[in-house]
């Protein structure tokens, strides 16, 4: 299942400079480092320090091939060699001053870890979570009926990840690339390999090997993303931004709290004998077949409540 849902630069852009609130660096800097590279959330608890060409000054990352027949590292089961711009070395390097100053209380081989668990890897099922919790609440545009899990890594990730195709798509077509140019790029950074691009390829090509090429091109894709984004992103930090789907979500729950608080404090008044309150909530509410206590926790049930000590009211008052 697929997420039909995207989102907008500027919800990019809110979503980077919300991070920075983040309880532990490595939430923070894994969801930075998914918005800026497009990666799978799977591959971002594999990555390892191992992986880098080096650990003082990094600047590519190599994803190595799954073992044939089992779906590993890269979901094609092809090496992936992700070049680091400076956004992306400068999550990696501090990530790295963290880990030093942490060891040896922490997992030596992976880069981002388990906040709660420093001897794992980070886990990819709470990437989802995070970039939902610190978005915006509006950032998610189109059909919000079809945000559907894809496989297990989450409808936001997933949106993420489409961000940045349409984003660099979108850039360099506007500076004079070719559209069919511009795909292609933007799979070739995605690592959306088909044997049918260039089915001789692995056999004949050997022009990565020997110059670099792939290397050098999806850099150019992930530096006017990267661009994009820093730049939007500055632009926004000294503005009012909208509420995080966290922050939305304590407001609701504080409303909520509030309501059934002021129910709870109707029925007492209704009732003036404390001793009364007690049996009234721990008894079935008319028709229901549910107690009181439980109904107040719903928005339904709640009306239900109020329509019933309104009637009891009215009743009181007739009388």
């Amino acid at each position: 299942m697929r997420a039909y849902v995207y989102t907008d630069l500027d919800s990019i852009a809110e979503l980077w400079i919300n991070l920075a609130s983040a309880p532990n660096i490595h939430q923070k800097n894994a969801a930075r480092f998914m918005i800026l590279t497009g990666i799978r959330p799977i591959n971002i608890p594999q990555m390892k320090w191992g992986w880098l060409n080096s650990i003082d000054f990094p600047t590519l990352i190599t994803f190595p091939a799954s073992v044939v027949g089992v779906r590993g590292e890269m979901k094609n089961q092809k090496e992936y060699k992700l070049p680091l711009t400076k956004a992306m070395r400068a999550i990696i390097l501090e990530q790295r001053a963290w880990m030093e100053n942490a060891l040896p209380n922490c997992n030596p081989d992976h880069i981002f870890l388990q906040p709660r668990d420093l001897n794992k890897p980070f886990a990819k099922r709470s990437l989802d979570k995070i970039i939902k919790d610190y978005s915006p609440v509006d950032a998610v545009k189109g059909d919000q009926r079809n945000i559907v899990m894809k496989g297990s890594a989450g409808a936001f990730c997933t949106m993420c990840r489409s961000f940045f195709k349409s984003n660099t798509k979108a850039i360099m077509v506007a500076n004079g690339y070719h559209f069919k140019h511009a795909e292609e790029l933007t799979r070739l950074a995605l690592h959306h390999l088909r044997k049918e691009d260039d089915p001789n390829g692995l056999n004949y090509d050997k022009s990565e090997e020997l110059f670099g090429t792939s290397t050098k091109l999806k850099f150019n894709v992930f530096k006017i993303h990267e661009a994009s984004i820093l730049k939007r992103a500055n632009e926004l930090e000294s503005q009012k931004l909208r509420l995080t789907g966290m922050q939305s979500k304590q407001a609701k729950n504080l409303k909520e709290n509030n309501q059934k608080k002021a129910l709870r404090d109707r029925i007492k008044a209704h009732l003036v004998h404390k001793g009364s309150y007690v049996n009234f909530i721990n008894q079935p509410l008319g028709d229901t077949g549910r107690i009181a206590k439980d109904l107040i926790l719903t928005e339904e049930g709640r009306a239900v409540v109020e329509r019933y000590l309104s009637d009891q009211e009215a009743k009181a008052k007739n009388n």
